[in-house]
């Protein structure tokens, strides 16, 4: 079956596999969280860690598509044939490939590169599988840890068949657009989505993400954390910024964000105040 290319209508949600079988199941209860983010008719739900059970809900219950991550460093030739077996076999036909950092471990016969990892996607399954990459903005470390490689390495992967760029995190608006001229300079040919992260109530849960994923905080974010002395604080200035955010890709007619959710309820107030309602078709 043939797929129509990456381009996305709405915005994309990123959730988190729970790690215990009741975070699951209130995940996916009928008023649960998932539930919450699909009535605001997303395009796409990308779920992050071992999820077949969620990819199969989030299409057979949402009627949305599911995007299943995969990790470069973690995924090998011998395991890349049942995972994609695995997720078409549940309606899956989007994949995320996660980038490794420079100096990452990798499993014993894990794919060198992204490139590899898409060449071999695209010759597997063709045109039944829509393939996205990962974009770095300035302030992310990219897999070769140097902007202009990373960029070059991404028209690279773009050439090969990935459909769509999901940027890590960046956090003004001005920090994607030059990234996505920088990359269309490079020769990217497809739709490249800014990624935005939500700062939350819990200074130290943001940065411990940040670092996880290596982005960095900017100065100015970081001294307005500084200065917010409290969790009520620190929740209305994530929702501020990411309310600015949003109107302000709006505004540069950039595509419809990826908003890494980290399954919280607080991310639908600020999505709902930049005009990301519930569809009245999905309550």
């Amino acid at each position: 079956m043939a797929l129509t290319g990456g381009t996305l209508r709405s915005l994309s949600l990123e959730i988190f596999t729970p790690r215990s079988t009741k975070g699951i199941d209130d995940l996916l209860a009928s008023g649960g969280r998932l539930a919450a983010y699909a009535a605001l008719g997303p395009s796409l739900v990308s779920v992050n860690g071992p999820g077949l059970q969620i990819l199969e809900h989030v299409r057979a219950t949402h009627s949305i598509r599911p995007q299943m991550q995969i990790s470069r460093p973690e995924v090998t030739l011998d395991s890349i044939e049942s995972m994609l077996d695995s997720a078409m076999g549940v309606g899956v036909r989007d994949v995320l490939i996660l980038g490794g950092q420079p100096g990452q471990r990798t499993a014993p016969g894990a794919f060198s590169s992204v490139l590899d990892l898409v060449r071999c996607i695209k010759e597997r399954c063709g045109e039944r599988m829509r393939v996205s990459v990962c974009g770095y903005p300035r302030g992310a470390c990219g897999e070769l840890g140097e902007y202009d490689a990373d960029l070059q390495a991404l028209a690279l992967q773009v050439a090969a068949g990935a459909e769509l760029v999901v940027s890590l995190p960046c956090f003004d608006a001005e920090t994607h657009s030059e990234f996505a001229a920088d990359a269309r300079a490079a020769g990217v040919r497809c739709p490249i989505v800014p990624g935005l992260l939500p700062v939350g109530s819990v200074a130290a849960d943001f940065r411990r993400i940040c670092r996880a994923i290596a982005v960095e905080v900017p100065k100015w974010l970081d001294d307005q954390l500084l200065a917010t002395s409290t969790s009520e604080l620190l929740a209305s200035l994530s929702d501020t910024l990411l309310i600015k955010q949003l109107r302000q890709l709006r505004l540069q007619g950039a595509e419809p964000p990826h908003v890494y959710t980290l399954n919280a309820a607080e991310i639908l107030r600020p999505l709902a105040s930049a005009g990301f309602g519930p569809l009245k078709h999905r309550i």
